[in-house]
């Protein structure tokens, strides 16, 4: 998931940066991406001080958008905006990633993680937060005839974001 906090919010044609979907790349909304040299949007960052098409996704590569078009966008650093994400690669509580700690990617996953010597800084934290979200869950039971049934119900949950400052 990815929300902007603060900036411009972008759609898929407004974006900073699109590039073509690659296959089974599994790209999810809010994971720090960039595009290959092929034009395709590919999970993960480059080594620090790599001038590369680095970025947040804005879309699942499974939303239709992306289906139909066959692009991914993504939200570029700017050194101005908020974004917030759920991609990260360690639980999001403030023991792991306290306000002002440098933040990286992953070279292979795209999901952010705490800053380490030879990592590009990709933002610091601003803070975390939680928003609710929904979630579909299935019970299976027996009813008076002992026959096997199956209800589905919308829950609602919470997820937690980083919130990122995002560097240049």
């Amino acid at each position: 998931m990815i929300n902007v906090k603060k900036g411009t919010a972008h759609s898929l044609q407004q974006s900073d940066l699109r590039g073509k979907a690659k296959a089974a790349e599994a790209v999810v909304a809010g994971m720090l991406c960039n595009i290959n040299t092929s034009g395709e949007v590919i999970k993960g960052v480059t080594s620090q001080g790599v001038a590369d098409l680095l970025g947040f996704a804005i879309n699942d590569q499974t939303a239709g958008d992306v289906i139909e078009s066959g692009k991914i966008a993504l939200y570029a650093l700017d050194g101005n905006s908020v974004i917030e994400t759920d991609q990260a690669a360690a639980d999001i509580t403030t023991s792991n990633y306290p306000v002002g700690t440098r933040l990286a990617g992953s070279t292979t996953t795209g999901l952010v993680k705490a800053w380490e010597s030879g990592d590009r800084v990709v933002g610091y934290v601003e803070g975390i937060r939680e928003l609710p979200t929904s979630a579909s869950t299935s019970q299976a039971y027996l009813d008076l005839a002992g026959a096997s049934v199956t209800t589905t119900k919308t829950i609602q949950k919470k997820v937690k974001l980083l919130a990122i400052k995002l560097a240049v």
